[in-house]
């Protein structure tokens, strides 16, 4: 499997934090998640929060989140494996 380069470009990632427990994300908790541009938060359900994320170091980034005491785990859901370009042209094979 080759590594992916330094310069690779940023990928969605959607992610569910597990909180220890439902009173763990407070005002400084949040405070460190929304300092970081790359995470766009959905709505806290007990213990469970869902975030997207836009990275081009995800496991920089995993490794982050998994050091934060509130958080008891990270559950990967969603991994955009090859965004398609957008400028390429695709074309069906002709039939003859």
């Amino acid at each position: 499997m080759p590594t992916p380069s330094p310069s690779a470009p940023p990928t969605v990632h959607g992610l569910v934090i597990t909180l220890q427990d439902a009173e763990a994300a407070t005002e400084a908790f949040r405070e460190r998640l929304r300092a970081r541009a790359e995470f766009y938060f959905g709505e806290q359900h007990g213990k469970w929060l869902p975030v997207s994320v836009i990275t081009d170091a995800p496991r920089a980034l995993h490794g982050w989140l998994e050091q934060q005491p509130e958080i008891a785990a990270v559950d990967v859901v969603f991994v955009e494996i090859d965004a398609p370009d957008s400028t390429s042209e695709t074309s069906a094979p002709s039939i003859s």
